[in-house]
């Protein structure tokens, strides 16, 4: 899962410097926190079968 690294270093995604407590490495890239949780943690709908029946409505007969 994520590992942290021991140095200082650069967020890939926003390009802010990060101190060594800061780091969060997945898959090779170093990220903030605020971009990891945005590139990992997709937003999802509260309710799956509300959207499910908006995007296929009953066909009327």
């Amino acid at each position: 899962m994520a590992g942290e690294k021991s140095s200082s270093a650069v967020c890939v995604a926003c390009g802010c410097q990060l101190s060594a407590e800061d780091i969060i490495e997945e898959g090779g890239d170093t990220f903030c926190e605020d971009c990891y949780i945005e590139s990992r943690h997709k937003i999802q709908a509260c309710d799956p079968w509300a959207v499910f029946s908006i995007q296929n409505p009953p066909e009327e007969f």
